[in-house]
């Protein structure tokens, strides 16, 4: 074997490592997080923020081992991309379920009162960041690195899906828009050049479509202040709800084809620039 062809095997493998480490240091913090959870808010609230914080620990602790400047955030731009992110998520949710209301497919059953709605909300928040963190954060940018963006949407669209593994009892529609909504972020992440983007779209696509309307399936036990119903349709896999819909498909490859029409653009432009 030559030295470029084992420099490269040692490449690969260093590097499956770190995300093989990082990706099954929060699958045993998150284990161990809901062994001691109670479907209480205060009990989920901590659950989040534990996993949260020991996500942010551990990535903080592969950068400095890296010692690479991978970025993160970009200040200046961060609360224009947080706008975007919200009109993104509130596009995401509203546009399909307004379909669905339109063409009956859709209606309000109940109204729920749920105890401590802020605590939910603020656990809801701390798990879309950590995930974004986790997913689009140090591993995704350690691949891009190494490897290039084709490779980092690929391998981190593969690490969402399996964290979101009920889907795979769902059906390939449920799958299939779990998995381009991961593409989508990458893209989000690609032309914002910053996480945040990608952070807020999926925060708001989880509080508005789950927490508030009912429409999305939530984990780890989340209420929702209404309960949608949807009727039996070719929409939908199983009795998934959103996610399962061929509407969300359809909305996801819009952004992905938008956003590589975007990327595109900008980067030609940033050629152009260069070379004058």
């Amino acid at each position: 074997m030559g030295k470029e062809k084992r420099d490269s095997v040692k490449k690969f493998i260093v590097c499956l490592l770190k995300v093989l480490a990082v990706f099954t240091g929060w699958l045993a913090l998150s284990h161990v997080a809901d062994m001691y959870f109670e479907h209480t808010a205060v009990s989920r609230l901590f659950a989040d923020l534990i996993v949260f914080v020991g996500v942010v620990l551990v990535s903080y602790v592969f950068w400095l081992i890296d010692h690479k400047s991978f970025k993160v955030v970009n200040i200046e731009e961060h609360f224009k991309n947080i706008f975007k992110g919200i009109l993104i998520g509130a596009v995401w949710v509203g546009v399909p379920l307004v379909i669905l209301f339109i063409t009956g497919k859709a209606r309000i059953v109940s109204v729920n009162h749920v105890d401590y709605f802020i605590l939910w909300i603020i656990s809801c928040f701390f798990s879309s960041v950590m995930q974004g963190l986790l997913i689009k954060g140090y591993i995704y940018q350690l691949i891009e690195h190494t490897y290039g963006f084709a490779a980092a949407v690929v391998v981190s669209t593969v690490l969402f899906t399996v964290m979101h593994h009920g889907v795979f009892e769902a059906g390939p529609m449920t799958i299939l828009n779990i998995a381009s909504s991961s593409v989508a972020f990458s893209f989000m992440l690609r032309y914002s050049e910053t996480i945040i983007l990608p952070i807020a779209a999926h925060f708001v696509w989880n509080l508005l479509g789950g927490m508030v309307l009912g429409a999305e399936s939530m984990a780890h036990g989340y209420p929702a202040l209404l309960n949608i119903a949807f009727n039996e349709s070719v929409l939908f896999d199983n009795a998934h709800k959103l996610e399962g819909s061929v509407l969300v498909l359809l909305i996801n490859i819009v952004f992905i084809l938008t956003l590589a029409i975007l990327i595109h653009k900008k980067e030609h432009k940033t050629t152009a620039k260069a070379k004058v």
